[in-house]
């Protein structure tokens, strides 16, 4: 995060390339993505909001763009297949999915 902050500090918050996925996905060494209070309020019937549980349902190959990714947590999500994975993760906690098949590519 240092190493971030002193290149966008360096080069200025208005050069567009800061902003691009390209630029700054490979600062993350550390992703997140466990179910824990994760909730969104849908319109239900028309009439009462309803709470709704959001999860990771899939690891789409975006997931990759995280090039220098070292430690993944997904678990208690609802992950049935890891076909996905960034190239240099170390550590993948998928605790508390239903896992079926795990492709390595």
């Amino acid at each position: 995060a240092a190493a971030l902050y002193d290149l966008v500090d360096k080069l200025g918050p208005l050069n567009r390339n800061l902003r691009s996925a390209g630029f700054l996905l490979p600062f993350f060494r550390d992703l997140n993505l466990a179910v824990r209070e994760a909730v969104r309020w849908d319109r239900g019937n028309g009439e009462d909001w309803q709470k709704r549980r959001i999860t990771v349902a899939d690891l789409d190959e975006g997931i990759c763009a995280f090039s220098n990714l070292d430690k993944l947590d997904v678990g208690s999500n609802s992950l049935q297949v890891v076909a996905n994975l960034p190239p240099r993760l170390r550590f993948l906690h998928a605790y508390d999915n239903r896992i079926v098949g795990v492709s390595c590519r």
